[in-house]
């Protein structure tokens, strides 16, 4: 558990001090396109990752689809439009025209439509989200929001990673406090005994 865990906060530290001054150089010292790129970059990877994580799961996405979709929604969101025409009735119907052509059963078909469109929506419009911070007026400005965002980010995963809100331990994934720590609470918030029992959050 040690062991596992210096492992992988060195693995942090490396990556951080190899990667930081690259994006910082990229972001302040390129123009606003190297910085759209990256995120698209990072976007891009992000979505094959997503769909190896369902194709695990036995879910077949539509890797093709999903990434012309991602494409799309990318730049409709860096960039409102682009392209003049409203994008979701078009990525319905590249969607429903790819699902109908595999001819798959729908039991597989339709888990794989939704899968696709869930990867390509969310990982395409968070990132042109993030790219659309570099290109805001003013431009000058934007270097400084994806570091703000990307401190933010740092800063709230490595609370997590050292044990971060009390309770929770070094390495591992927060969990709701135990029902020793609920009750412990209970005097001091206006959290009452049967508002803690209807608590949807699991306690060990």
């Amino acid at each position: 558990m040690i062991q596992a865990f210096w492992g992988n906060l060195a693995l942090r530290v490396g990556t951080a001090l190899v990667a930081l001054p690259a994006l910082l150089a990229a972001f302040f010292l390129g123009p606003p396109a190297l910085g759209v790129g990256l995120v698209a970059l990072a976007a891009g990877i992000g979505l094959f990752e997503f769909f190896g994580l369902m194709r695990a799961r036995s879910v077949r996405p539509l890797r093709r689809t999903g990434l012309v979709l991602a494409g799309a929604m990318f730049l409709d969101v860096t960039y409102p439009q682009w392209y003049g025409a409203p994008f979701w009735p078009l990525a319905a119907l590249l969607l429903l025209i790819v699902t109908l052509r595999r001819g798959a059963d729908l039991a597989q078909a339709v888990p794989a439509a939704a899968t696709t469109l869930l990867g390509a929506t969310y990982l395409g419009a968070l990132g042109g989200t993030i790219a659309a911070l570099r290109i805001l007026h003013p431009v000058a400005d934007g270097a400084w929001r994806i570091v703000l965002l990307l401190a933010i980010i740092m800063v709230g995963d490595a609370l997590a990673f050292f044990g971060w809100p009390p309770g929770s331990r070094p390495g591992r994934a927060w969990r709701a406090p135990s029902a020793g720590s609920w009750a412990g609470w209970r005097g001091r918030s206006p959290c009452v005994p049967s508002a803690c029992r209807s608590c949807p959050l699991p306690m060990p």
